[in-house]
């Protein structure tokens, strides 16, 4: 009993700021649109390959990633959030054989995020982190043998080598990663 008790006093204080750190503000949502995601450039690869085979073409449409998310701030350097990820692709165009192409993929995303912060000023932060979680990808597309396919779960992952908010209490930011936010993402966030 004592093991527990000692356990759940740690944990607790884990979440705690110390107290000089009692102004600073420790919650984020955020919104955000991301280019290039990583199955946008799988498929954009899948093509060029294609077309240097003579097996396929295809054209790649759709808009980028669109996000939400919330992060907590466990200290000035470490955040734990999480963030939730859609993003529309269409692909349509002519197999080798003729056969016409005409797929379409719905990826909603659902990654918990972890972040480190290099520089947690007033008005700049600093940071990169990672994100991993579930991706379910709606849609009608053909796999290898040919079937229909119209669901299908993945692993959803987001490295961001370098991010950069700029604010106070309303803010922008921008981050470079690689992931299903995309390899540059931009947006606005607000703590409280």
């Amino acid at each position: 009993m004592k093991c527990i008790a000692i356990y759940l006093s740690l944990m607790i204080s884990a979440f705690r700021l110390p107290a000089q750190d009692s102004d600073f503000v420790r919650n984020e949502v955020y919104a955000g649109y991301g280019m290039l995601t990583d199955i946008r450039i799988a498929f954009e690869t899948e093509n060029f390959l294609g077309i240097i085979a003579g097996a396929q073409y295809a054209d790649v449409k759709g808009p980028g990633a669109f996000m939400a998310g919330y992060s907590r701030y466990l200290s000035r350097k470490v955040s734990l959030g999480a963030t939730v990820t859609y993003q529309y692709l269409q692909i349509t165009g002519t197999y080798s054989s003729g056969e016409p192409i005409n797929n379409y993929y719905s990826l909603l995303n659902v990654m918990a995020r972890f972040d480190y912060h290099y520089v947690n000023d007033e008005k700049v932060q600093i940071y990169s982190g990672a994100a991993l979680g579930p991706s379910f990808i709606l849609g009608k597309w053909q796999d290898a043998e040919g079937r229909e396919k119209h669901f299908a779960p993945f692993v959803a992952y987001q490295l961001n080598l370098i991010g950069m908010r700029v604010g106070r209490t309303w803010a922008g930011y921008g981050e470079l990663g690689f992931g299903r936010n995309g390899l540059l993402t931009l947006g606005i966030s607000r703590r409280f």
